[in-house]
């Protein structure tokens, strides 16, 4: 009776190793198969964001206003990239008076932006701004409306979003009109702001 007894606690023994040994599989296999959906899910949430970041669609051309000393200002359809000297020379030069002391030669140019040579003796639009030290909201790119003090990332979106989709700002209280921007936030960045 005793060899039985032995032989089926070996069995059971045996038994009950399988039993784990198979529960442990099958655990294996199910949080292999959740950390594959897992990253189908992150892989597939990703491929969103990049087609709708790629689905806007990107700028074919900028506009400027080219004004001042130059022999033919008026307003220039390039396309994105264009520098300073490159406005110049499609203008067909500057004129004999023209100061380019405080022109930046090498600037990438942006859309919607008015561009003032100056002639000799004059200050320049730009220098004008400099001198007091306030960011133009028309032209300010996003690293520039961040150092206005009360301005965070999302609120330089905003402007620039607004710009892009309304035009140019009209007057500096048309910053109301802009997601984030009531009359404190107003009063607050005004001094440090121009149009």
């Amino acid at each position: 009776m005793l060899p039985n007894a032995y032989n089926l606690y070996r069995h059971q023994k045996f038994i009950w190793l399988g039993l784990s040994c198979g529960a442990l599989l099958c655990g294996y296999l199910i949080l292999r198969k959740s950390d594959d959906n897992t990253a189908h899910q992150l892989n597939s949430y990703d491929n969103y964001l990049t087609r709708e970041k790629n689905s806007v669609p990107p700028c074919s051309e900028i506009v400027v206003d080219l004004k001042g000393a130059v022999k033919h200002p008026g307003v220039y359809h390039l396309p994105p990239g264009t520098r300073m000297h490159q406005l110049l020379a499609k203008s067909q030069g500057l004129l004999p008076q023209a100061d380019i002391s405080s022109i930046n030669l090498a600037q990438i140019l942006t859309d919607a932006i008015i561009i003032y040579i100056p002639k000799k003796g004059e200050q320049s639009l730009s220098n004008l701004s400099q001198t007091t030290n306030k960011i133009n909201i028309n032209t300010a790119d996003r690293a520039t409306l961040l150092k206005i003090k009360g301005v965070g990332p999302t609120k330089a979106e905003a402007v620039i979003t607004y710009r892009q989709e309304n035009g140019r700002y009209k007057t500096i209280q048309d910053l109301r009109k802009v997601t984030g921007f009531g009359a404190k936030t107003l009063k607050k960045i005004l001094p440090q702001i121009t149009i």
